[in-house]
């Protein structure tokens, strides 16, 4: 019986153990499983594949640890609100609500010239100042809102335009303010504060 080459394809001897045409041997070299060789590469192989993935499964649980504080955190850092029990004479049931912060007016004015206002009252931090303007009858004029607190000290330019326009400025801090009023158009102010 012959045996074929599988590299060139001639016919040798049954026993060759080598091809007589191009010396390709004919016959699987194996080695044994106690070879260093093999054992060597496969143990690298194992070390790096474990590594690559511990590696990425780490950066997915730390991206995840991230993403999960930056939505969580700011309900933790709230302050908690006061609560309101109401009772129901039908049912001996209590029923914890949560008050919901809304606007109220402070105070309001109207006018179309300068003025200083009178001293109002902000009893919550967060406060607004809403205002309009349009043109009267000698056309566009600048419309200035400034803020002053009860000692007399500037806080802030809630306004500061030409002609129609309207808008609201937030203000921070309870306390006592009063408002310089300079223009020379109809305008229309109201103050209101968040409780």
């Amino acid at each position: 019986m012959k045996i074929k080459c599988p590299l060139c394809g001639f016919e040798n001897e049954e026993y060759s153990k080598f091809c007589e045409n191009c010396n390709e041997p004919l016959t699987k070299q194996s080695f044994s499983k106690d070879s260093p060789y093999i054992k060597k590469e496969d143990k690298e192989r194992k070390d790096i594949a474990p590594k690559r993935k511990n590696y990425y499964g780490f950066l997915v649980v730390l991206l995840l640890f991230f993403v999960i504080l930056y939505y969580f955190l700011p309900i933790f850092l709230e302050e908690p609100t006061q609560k309101t029990v109401y009772t129901t004479e039908s049912t001996t049931k209590t029923s914890k609500l949560t008050p919901v912060a809304t606007w109220h007016e402070v105070a309001r004015w109207q006018g179309k010239s300068m003025k200083n206002t009178e001293t109002f009252h902000i009893p919550s931090f967060e406060w607004r100042i809403l205002w309009l303007t349009k043109p009267g009858e000698y056309g566009d004029m600048n419309f200035q809102i400034y803020v002053y607190n009860s000692a007399g000290s500037l806080i802030d330019v809630a306004a500061n335009v030409i002609g129609e326009n309207k808008d609201s400025s937030f203000m921070r801090g309870s306390g006592d303010y009063y408002l310089k009023i300079n223009t020379g158009q109809p305008y229309t102010i109201i103050i209101e504060a968040k409780y």
